[in-house]
């Protein structure tokens, strides 16, 4: 599916360099580089976000500017330099008036202190953007971020806390056609099997993932190969 959003993207590319529009363009380009980050193609995503940036700052687009930088930052294995992009990206939304977009910063700036071992501040940030109408009101992102909590919170070794938060955010994958919440599930599944002591369980949950369709762990496998919660899980039966 992130190969037809890719597709449309660049038609709608396209048709937008056709007629000079640098707005359309840029966003068409914001578009692609999301997809391509979907699917684990860091370098193309990378070049289509910066394209996207460029042409959001010829163009005033405030908006798109927030978006491409956002999505520029996915790829960044430089926190310092991910943290960077998104305290630019924050005021581009607030010049847009953008709540929703001042939202997603707040929530990459979560993943970002969680990947520095702050996972307190990380729950605290995650759970006040939870709380947020504009935010709550959109299933996809409401799931992403309590998956991502769940995650926070067994970091923190409050197993029982996320086995709480369990069922409702299963629900809400469900309630989903949607492959990269299934893909964060299965991880989410997995760290906290492990948790609970059972790794045999979450290896083979991992191996589910692993033997997926391309477009259900893409952007995931890396995460599992590098053994980022599961180092020689894989071993096990």
């Amino acid at each position: 599916r992130f190969g037809d959003a890719l597709a449309s993207a660049q038609r709608a590319l396209r048709g937008f360099e056709a007629v000079g529009d640098d707005i359309g363009a840029g966003r068409a380009h914001r578009l692609a580089a999301y997809a391509h980050s979907n699917m684990a193609e860091e370098a193309a995503s990378r070049a289509a976000a910066l394209r996207a940036a460029e042409l959001a700052r010829r163009s005033g687009d405030a908006r798109g500017l927030g978006d491409a930088l956002i999505v520029l930052g996915f790829g960044c294995k430089d926190i310092a330099e991910r943290i960077g992009l998104l305290q630019q990206a924050a005021p581009a939304y607030e010049r847009s008036g953008q709540t929703f977009g001042t939202g997603l910063v707040k929530a990459n700036l979560a993943m970002a202190f969680a990947e520095l071992g702050l996972y307190r501040r990380a729950c605290r940030l995650m759970t006040e953007l939870m709380n947020l109408s504009d935010i709550g009101e959109s299933r996809q992102s409401l799931t992403f971020m309590t998956g991502s909590l769940i995650g926070f919170e067994i970091a923190l070794g409050e197993t029982a806390r996320a086995r709480q938060r369990w069922a409702g955010y299963d629900a809400l994958v469900d309630s989903l056609d949607n492959p990269g919440t299934r893909g964060q599930r299965i991880l989410v599944a997995s760290e906290l099997a492990l948790a609970e002591g059972d790794a045999a369980s979450a290896a083979r949950t991992l191996r589910a993932l692993l033997r997926a369709p391309g477009h259900e762990r893409a952007g995931f496998v890396p995460l599992i190969l590098a053994g980022h919660f599961w180092d020689g899980l894989l071993d096990w039966a």
